[in-house]
């Protein structure tokens, strides 16, 4: 069972970037305790707010995305899947706290390009390259851009490698947040975790919850966790 085979009614590019297992992860982990609206950062075809969506209809949700094909993919799912309370911004996150007043979010789940630019190879594809370098945007930016758009005890959740985790925590201290909770990811049981998932508060305290890392695959197979997820969210 793959993500991009599961019965769900999701659009995705052809050859540029495909969305992968950890949109499911991150839609899972994702918690929303306050009413209000919540925005989805570098939403892609839509997919991780979308799936969220789909189980809280009454939840609005604004997704930015800068590139135009994906952004009206994003459109085009989100009414496949019958949201009603969806919108798709064309916009660039870095430039986002221009584009709106005040604090108008009570949630930001971001599933943003793990890689800085520079490290690693840059893919040819500029699609590709953009959803996984730091080519249009920066971990620091989308953390400055979210401390400006949240409502006090607002939460930015969000999936990103383990080796930026305490580059991740200085920028989330610098900018008014605390983090609330934290899940490793091991793709294979006898694997080392690679990603982790987060919820920071903007200011506010909280006490952090280090939940038990999540394993997507073990030696028979995929975990029960994983298939439950897969099944919840994939259909």
């Amino acid at each position: 069972m793959n993500p991009s085979t599961i019965k769900a009614t999701l659009d995705q590019s052809e050859y540029g970037y495909r969305y992968n297992q950890d949109s499911f992860l991150l839609a899972s982990f994702f918690r929303q305790d306050r009413p209000g609206l919540m925005a989805d950062f570098c939403a892609g075809a839509g997919v991780v707010s979308i799936l969220i969506g789909s189980h809280r209809p009454s939840q609005p949700i604004l997704a930015l995305e800068l590139n135009r094909s994906m952004a009206t993919m994003a459109a085009k799912n989100a009414a496949a899947y019958g949201l009603k309370n969806y919108r798709i911004i064309e916009a660039d996150v870095m430039t986002a706290p221009r584009l709106f007043k005040g604090r108008p979010f009570s949630a930001i789940v971001a599933n943003p390009p793990y890689r800085k630019r520079g490290h690693g190879r840059l893919n040819h594809d500029l699609e590709k390259a953009m959803a996984r370098h730091e080519v249009a945007m920066t971990l620091s930016g989308l953390v400055v851009a979210a401390s400006q758009l949240l409502a006090p005890g607002g939460t930015l959740t969000l999936v990103m490698l383990v080796s930026r985790r305490e580059e991740y925590l200085s920028l989330l201290s610098g900018a008014g947040f605390c983090e609330s909770r934290v899940r490793l990811i091991r793709y294979r049981s006898f694997s080392p975790a690679k990603v982790f998932l987060s919820e920071a508060v903007y200011g506010e305290k909280a006490l952090l919850t280090e939940e038990p890392p999540l394993i997507v695959e073990e030696e028979n197979g995929w975990s029960p966790e994983y298939k439950s997820i897969v099944e919840k969210y994939g259909g």
